[in-house]
Formats: C-alpha cells, structure tokens, sequence
C-alpha cells in the first residue's frame, strides 16, 4: 500500500470501529493476473486499478484499499446492518474517494488520488507476474515489453534474503523437494518460491 495511503486507512479503520463495526482491509495491492480474473467474472469493468500499481522496481504500491466489515463481506448483511455509509462517512474524514459515490458503486473501496490519475499511475507501473497474460500479448512490442526472468539459484536467492537480515538457521536439517537432498531454512524457502525474485523481494523487506 502507498505509505501515503496507509495511515489514512488506519484512521477510517479506527472511526469505523468505534462505530460498532468490525472493518477489515480485503484488498489492497493485487496483482494484475488477478485483476483480469476479476475482469473476466464481470467484477470490474478495467483490466488495470489503482490495485495492480506498483513501484518502479516492482514493489507493490496501491492506492486503494477496499474494506469491508468481517462478518458480512459483501453480503447483504452489510447493507441491512447499515455497513456501507461508513467507508464513505470515515474516507471523506480523511480526504479520500470514495467508490460509492461513482456511478457504477464501489461501496467497500477508498482511494488516495482521483481516478483521472490512473492512466499515469498504469504507465509508471511495471507489471511483474510468473505467468504469461495471454489478455496482454496483443500490445506487446508496443505499450508492453514483457521479459522472462530466470528463475535466482539457490545460492543467489538465500544471498538475496540475507541481505536483507532475515533470521534463520544455517542448518541444514529440512528435507528439500527431491526427497533427499537436506536444506537449511533459506534455502528452504529459496526452493519454496521456486527463486521468485519478487517473493524473496517481499519476504526480506
């Protein structure tokens, strides 16, 4: 989530809470994969949100955070218990959007910047993701350059987490995935996330 987003939603949380309810965030940052199954079910009418920005060097970094209340989601016990005016109510405390009051409602949902910013905010972000997006491959070699990254090694992955101080043992008592070569706690999660750089990127910081 933006750091500048952040604190602004801890607060809506806050004064939602104190109304009774029992706010909770559902989404904040989603990948674009994601973003299109969403797309696809009819869940959204954009293949790219203020959910799926991320940082130049692939950090997620969304402007949005949409909050729902833990016991009633998006049922409609949220409307009957009187949920949905609270988001709006809290967010424009905070000098955020808020989805409801679009055209198209987007009740749980709150923003930091308005929605004209989009189109920047997609060219600025780069869309990392394990998989081939089949819905992209026609603007490839025009709006989108796409770039298969190898997997690290194991020695570069664990390299990558310790660089980042996280704890863990040296010893090399976890089974790995052969069955019979033995792993130390790095080198466990390096086989884990099969060497995803990003996952190791998030996991460390």
């Amino acid at each position: 989530m933006h750091p500048d987003l952040r604190p602004l939603v801890e607060e809506v949380i806050h004064g939602m809470t104190r109304l009774g309810f029992q706010p909770t965030i559902f989404f904040g940052w989603r990948s674009v994969a994601v973003q299109l199954e969403i797309f696809k079910k009819k869940h959204t009418k954009v293949r790219f949100s203020f959910h799926n920005v991320q940082k130049k060097d692939g950090i997620p970094d969304a402007y949005v955070a949409d909050i729902v209340d833990r016991r009633w989601a998006w049922s409609d016990a949220a409307r009957i218990h009187g949920y949905w005016n609270a988001p709006g109510e809290e967010a424009r405390k905070q000098k955020l959007y808020w989805g409801g009051d679009w055209d198209r409602p987007d009740w749980a949902h709150v923003q930091l910047v308005p929605n004209s910013q989009l189109r920047r905010l997609k060219r600025e972000s780069i869309v990392t993701t394990r998989y081939s997006i089949p819905d992209v491959r026609v603007y490839a070699g025009k709006t989108v350059e796409e770039k298969k990254l190898t997997r690290l090694s194991m020695e570069a992955g664990v390299a990558l987490l310790q660089s980042f101080e996280v704890k863990g043992s040296p010893r090399r008592n976890i089974p790995g995935a052969d069955g019979r070569t033995l792993l130390n706690e790095f080198e466990k999660l390096v086989e884990d996330v099969k060497g995803h750089a990003l996952t190791l990127n998030l996991l460390g910081s």
